[in-house]
């Protein structure tokens, strides 16, 4: 009997043993020991998360009228005509054939009554990402805009950069540009996907401005991109991301509590806390779905889960729940520290051209461009630990540059490609 008692003791402990190991690589498996850190650091402690994050805002009527204006509109458009396709050719510093160029011209005329009205809209002192949805009058502040919408009306504004620029069109080229900056406005508690967006519609802006700014010698149009460019620099680059998990976990709860009024929105609770109420509405909405769907999905049930928590393991299923609900969003640091100091450096690539026409000679360091063109140092993202650092600056090619994700200065000669890897090697430059 007294063998039969210690074989039962040993394999519940083994199984106790064996299950937790089992659920802890499960979820560490899928971060590193620095992201798995961030997450525990998130849930366990009080997140400081600001106040207005917990409220929605409701859109101006007239925002939301022109916006849907520009969504009929969009609607309309022949997107299958168009050479969308052309941009990265021209980015690449492909040869554009004139009879290339004839069709962008052609496509250009066809959308600028659409061009024309979105350069308004982004212009109004209300407008943000995620008001230019395709019916925004049925979405809250946090819904995710549009995603092909956006992406096209940002390539529709580009595509008139490239068509007013090679007709010499200097003012209304950079015009059409910084509204594809200002598309990428967004306030700091919309959602992740809306952020990503505005990230990638701001890499993609960046770029044109680049070659922009390698073919235009008008000093005066120069100077009121960049003048435009640094006000926007305030509204574009939000630098929240480096709190994604709470915003995901608010942004989440503001849908719950729209009907489940018992959620708990109090500012100042711990991770731990907003995040179990957003996993047990996970979890109901689950089965009710499977329920009236009979829709699988690779969650545990409510009833595995209530087990697993019986026995001790609800930190390591809360970490499993979270891992396998919000896949990446770590990554999403990388992206917004990518496309912010893509920004910075495109915005020093302007002053040092409008410089190298005033003094005949190329900065050679941030402080020759102050207080003429800049009022304070701007700093590189990716060099941490607490140290601020300015942009490095490569003498041969003439331009500041970051040293991008991988946090080593590679000297501007290997360009970093996210496409290897969002922490792969390179710097990031302005061309």
């Amino acid at each position: 009997m007294k063998k039969i008692l210690v074989f039962a003791l040993l394999l519940v402990i083994g199984i106790y043993f064996g299950l937790h190991y089992l659920i802890n690589q499960w979820v560490r498996g899928q971060y590193t020991p620095e992201n798995y850190a961030v997450m525990r650091e998130c849930l366990d402690n009080t997140l400081d998360v600001p106040p207005e994050w917990f409220a929605d805002t409701d859109y101006d009527q007239g925002l939301i009228q022109q916006s849907n204006d520009l969504s009929i509109i969009y609607q309309n458009l022949d997107l299958q005509k168009y050479a969308f396709d052309i941009i990265t050719k021209i980015l690449k510093g492909d040869a554009i054939s004139q009879e290339q160029w004839d069709v962008i011209h052609q496509d250009v005329e066809s959308m600028r009554a659409y061009t024309d009205k979105l350069m308004a809209y982004t212009k109004r002192p209300d407008y943000e990402l995620s008001a230019l949805a395709e019916i925004p009058s049925y979405y809250s502040a946090s819904r995710s805009p549009n995603y092909l919408m956006l992406q096209i009306a940002s390539k529709a504004l580009q595509l008139r950069t490239y068509s007013a620029a090679k007709s010499g069109q200097w003012r209304d080229a950079f015009q059409a540009n910084l509204a594809s900056h200002r598309m990428a406005q967004r306030r700091p508690a919309i959602d992740l996907i809306a952020h990503l967006i505005a990230a990638a519609i701001q890499e993609m802006s960046c770029y044109s401005t680049a070659w922009l700014m390698k073919r235009c010698d008008d000093e005066v149009v120069l100077r009121e991109a960049l003048e435009e460019l640094k006000l926007l620099d305030k509204k574009v680059n939000l630098n929240v991301l480096d709190k994604i998990l709470e915003l995901t976990i608010i942004n989440r709860l503001h849908w719950v509590k729209k009907d489940n009024p018992d959620i708990d929105m109090t500012p100042g609770k711990t991770g731990y806390f907003y995040f179990q109420q957003l996993s047990s509405s996970c979890l109901a909405e689950m089965k009710m779905m499977q329920k009236q769907h009979n829709i699988q999905t690779n969650l545990p049930s409510a009833e595995v889960l209530s087990i697993w928590k019986a026995i001790g393991f609800e930190k390591q299923v809360t970490e499993m729940l979270f891992s396998v609900s919000m896949p990446n969003i770590l990554n999403a640091r990388f992206r917004e520290k990518n496309a912010t100091a893509r920004y910075q450096v495109t915005l020093l690539y302007l002053a040092s051209k409008l410089y190298q026409i005033n003094k005949g000679e190329h900065p050679q360091k941030f402080n020759d461009l102050m207080p003429d063109y800049f009022d304070a140092e701007i700093y590189d993202p990716f060099v941490e630990d607490g140290v601020t650092k300015p942009y490095a600056f490569d003498a041969s090619k003439k331009m500041f540059y970051s040293i991008g994700p991988d946090k080593k200065d590679d000297l501007n000669k290997i360009p970093y490609d996210p496409s290897n890897g969002l922490s792969s090697r390179g710097d990031i430059s302005a061309y």
